[in-house]
């Protein structure tokens, strides 16, 4: 295992970390985020995490090898449970469910700092997660796109400011910051967000039932999908 090495989906996830920042790896599998955060000396340390003493152990393993073991600790804990006081800044919570992450988010008070940085990657119910942050005083500062496997992954930076925040529903389901920026995977991500709205309209026209909301966020994703340089502004009419 080369250990400073990353797939894209966590290469993505490590872009948001900030130089000299500690972290705390929620879900940690084999520990290869931390290990890349030492080993290329972005991070000074922090803590991988792990709901499950299988993970652990092969992340232990792998910090081992390394040489990393006074810079990664390991913690056996359900979500941040026993993060506490790890002195993370940077959090990072990937691969997970999007109803599980906000469980994690919501269970954990210490989170409402605005030193704090979130990292966060779901693997689905990305909506339920944009809309979770921006109601509860987390501002999405920055969002990106990453394809791995034929897959394309939503990656979300956010830090707690108080504020709370209205998105529209394509800017919830898709990233509003990914919007603005017109990431590169825009197009073909849009279009396959599209087709599953087009396919949900289907079949609630085949029953007799609404379908007008699927039908506008289709529209939205194919205007996404089909031209990036058009104005934000376009989503609102």
């Amino acid at each position: 295992m080369n250990q400073y090495r990353l797939k894209p989906r966590m290469m993505a996830a490590a872009s948001f970390a900030r130089n000299g920042k500690r972290f705390a790896d929620i879900g940690t599998d084999h520990a290869y985020l931390p290990l890349y955060l030492v080993g290329m000396g972005i991070s000074p340390g922090g803590v991988a995490s792990d709901i499950n003493r299988g993970p652990l152990e092969r992340a232990e393993i792998n910090i081992k090898e390394a040489g990393f073991e006074d810079r990664i600790s390991l913690n056996l804990g359900n979500g941040l449970d026993g993060t506490e006081n790890a002195g993370a800044e940077d959090i990072y919570v990937l691969g997970m469910g999007g109803e599980l992450i906000v469980s994690i988010l919501d269970a954990c008070s210490y989170l409402k700092n605005p030193e704090l940085r979130l990292i966060l990657q779901p693997m689905t119910h990305h909506f339920d997660v944009r809309r979770y942050l921006l109601t509860h005083g987390f501002d999405i500062i920055d969002e990106c796109l990453a394809e791995e496997d034929d897959r394309i992954y939503q990656i979300i930076c956010a830090s707690y400011d108080g504020c709370v925040r209205q998105w529209t529903e394509t800017e919830l389901i898709v990233g509003k910051r990914i919007i603005e920026k017109r990431d590169p995977l825009l197009p073909p991500y849009a279009e396959r967000l599209a087709a599953v709205y087009w396919k949900a309209a289907e079949g609630l026209e085949k029953s007799g039932s609404d379908a007008a909301r699927q039908r506008e966020l289709e529209k939205n994703l194919l205007l996404l999908s089909e031209n990036c340089n058009f104005s934000v502004d376009i989503l609102y009419k």
